[in-house]
């Protein structure tokens, strides 16, 4: 590795340790303390990669809807920008859409369908929930166990090996579609 290279990891690994520890306090004295902010960390970075993959894949069937859209017309002509506007602006279509538009424009095929759907699901828990740890009743007798909030096919997402093969899943969807489109 060349000395500029090595500067530049260096800066980098520099950064990324000022932001952890201005909002992370997992070099606490207290250890009661260290174990509560090392599970929030925890949990900050499970959030992280759902919205990750999530955002990548949108972004990709995003360019995808864009360009079956436009058929060779320019993004700027008024066509172009009224499918940018739909696709990209802040009132734009949301992923639930998008997928279903790509969904019936064949860019997805009927199982990703399903399985992008299933991503939402994920990425909607991580985003509209402080403690992804916790268990959940809704729409669930009392007299059944609670289900954990974070889950996927029948797996407890919290568990790292079912977080694994979830992350496994998605980030193959996203090279596949990625060399697709």
């Amino acid at each position: 590795m060349s000395a500029a290279n090595q500067r530049k990891v260096n800066k980098i690994t520099a950064d990324i340790a000022r932001i952890e520890r201005s909002f992370f306090r997992a070099e606490d004295p207290d250890l009661d303390q260290r174990y509560h902010e090392l599970t929030r960390k925890r949990e900050h970075l499970l959030r992280s990669i759902v919205l990750e993959l999530h955002l990548s894949i949108e972004e990709i069937i995003t360019g995808a809807i864009g360009n079956a859209l436009l058929r060779g017309r320019l993004v700027r002509s008024p066509i172009g920008q009224t499918i940018r506007d739909l696709l990209e602006e802040d009132r734009s279509l949301g992923f639930r859409h998008k997928v279903m538009l790509a969904r019936s424009l064949s860019l997805i095929t009927t199982k990703e369908f399903a399985e992008l759907t299933e991503l939402n699901t994920v990425r909607n828990r991580c985003s509209h929930n402080w403690s992804l740890k916790k268990l959940t009743r809704r729409k669930i007798k009392p007299s059944k166990r609670k289900k954990p909030l974070l889950r996927w096919r029948g797996t407890n997402l919290y568990k790292t090996d079912d977080f694994l093969a979830f992350v496994k899943v998605y980030a193959n969807h996203y090279v596949r579609l990625w060399l697709r489109h």
